[in-house]
């Protein structure tokens, strides 16, 4: 389950409310105090407060009256005197209040409250992954609305949705900010935060090590020719905070703790699933037990792993590669965490250089699970490859935190059981297009 939050913004309206009369039951006493009065209706909406003493006096208002209200006597020593407050629509969308203090020459005093409350409500509900907030754009009875999204780390984009009232239209459900004109009733708006996603170009590209790449290994040859479809793949690896969000019924596997650092210990099993309600995306079976079937219930989306294929693409950057070894560059430490510098441990995801694309940590921090079944390149040329038919082995690529410069160039390729769990081992998501 989602933790969810909720933020309640009240809209600038005029509503009429509160007392009003003020009875001295001494001629010349003074006697009401602390006593609130509300405003609302519309703009330069109005109440009449009534005095019930002759007694001079007069109205001391520290600090000075905001410029939303107005306070106009009709006369200081008439009895009854009616004192006629009037309250502005302003750009804000909370309520306003301000202390008038009426001295008597006796001096005896009254306190008056004056607070402009809303008649409606913008709610706004989003799933803890950022803050959601409206603001007035202008002060009038049609107010327009603009909604600000402010993700939390490792998530980019928001998308809007009208819970109520139905026909409410925004101006984009993923704008940011998105702008509405404020109906006369109660709305409700629901905020969903997304997964940083990095849109990759599809195109050819050729796969495996080159014959000069003397630390290749025998199963990333031979190169071949790959074409793929343009699709998304994760900016960063799958955080612990990202994971709990989804899999908060089960504890936190991982060895090394952190919101931000990246999911470890997880299986392809645990990614994927193995029971339940199932959905075929891109070739491979996602199970209601797992963590992207969980995911895509959430978000109404339909992620999923990356192919090796995907993978590689993305760790060369795509279309952009400047041909390096490492994903993004050929000085190792730039770009990754590994047995040379990564101190035995995790890190936070993100910390290193992006590469060309702007993906982080595609060599080092953990290896990444891919959707293919592991199997032997062959030379022919191929479109979308989806990995071997039959395998005991899921691949996974880009090294970690434990291991030498070699296995994390772009090339290198590993592969373990599906039920295979280690301290290195994470994943990235991918999205094809929609």
């Amino acid at each position: 389950m989602i933790r969810k939050s909720l933020i309640i913004l009240p809209l600038v309206g005029l509503l009429l409310s509160g007392c009003a009369d003020f009875d001295c039951c001494i001629p010349g006493v003074i006697r009401a105090s602390d006593t609130a009065v509300k405003l609302g209706g519309a703009v330069n909406d109005f109440t009449v407060i009534r005095i019930d003493c002759p007694l001079d006096w007069q109205l001391q208002s520290t600090p000075a009256l905001p410029a939303w209200l107005e306070v106009t006597p009709d006369s200081k020593t008439a009895d009854p005197t009616d004192v006629t407050l009037t309250a502005k629509l302003a750009n804000t969308l909370a309520p306003r209040s301000h202390d008038l203090l009426f001295v008597a020459s006796n001096g005896d005093r009254i306190k008056v409250t004056v607070t402009q409350y809303p008649p409606y409500n913008i709610t706004i509900t989003n799933d803890g992954k950022g803050t959601a907030s409206a603001n007035r754009t202008t002060a009038s009875a049609d107010a327009i609305i603009s909604l600000n999204a402010t993700p939390n780390a490792y998530y980019e984009s928001v998308r809007w949705k009208v819970v109520s009232p139905a026909g409410l239209t925004l101006s984009g459900v993923t704008d940011n900010p998105a702008t509405f004109t404020m109906p006369a009733q109660d709305v409700v708006i629901q905020a969903t935060f997304e997964i940083a996603m990095v849109f990759v170009a599809g195109g050819a590209f050729t796969m495996g090590a080159p014959v000069t790449d003397t630390d290749a290994t025998p199963s990333e040859r031979p190169t071949h020719l790959v074409t793929l479809d343009d699709f998304y793949i994760g900016k960063y690896e799958v955080t612990q905070a990202q994971w709990m969000a989804i899999m908060n019924h089960l504890p936190n596997p991982s060895r090394f703790s952190g919101n931000d650092f990246p999911i470890e210990q997880v299986t392809w099993d645990d990614i994927v699933g193995t029971s339940g309600a199932s959905e075929v995306i891109h070739g491979t079976t996602y199970y209601e037990d797992g963590f992207i079937y969980k995911l895509n219930q959430a978000t109404g989306k339909k992620y999923r792993l990356p192919t090796e294929s995907e993978w590689e693409y993305a760790a060369r950057g795509g279309q952009n590669s400047l041909g390096y070894l490492y994903s993004g560059s050929n000085n190792l430490g730039d770009v990754a965490w590994y047995l040379g510098n990564g101190l035995s441990t995790t890190h936070p995801v993100g910390m290193k250089d992006a590469n060309e694309l702007g993906i982080f940590d595609m060599s080092g921090n953990v290896y990444e699970w891919c959707s293919d079944l592991y199997g032997d390149y062959d030379p022919s040329p191929k479109v979308n490859p989806k990995g071997a038919a039959i395998s005991l082995y899921r691949v996974f690529r880009g090294g970690s935190w434990r291991n030498n410069p070699v296995n994390l160039r772009v090339t290198y390729r590993n592969a373990g059981y599906p039920y295979n769990v280690g301290d290195n081992i994470g994943f990235r998501l991918a999205c094809s297009l929609e």
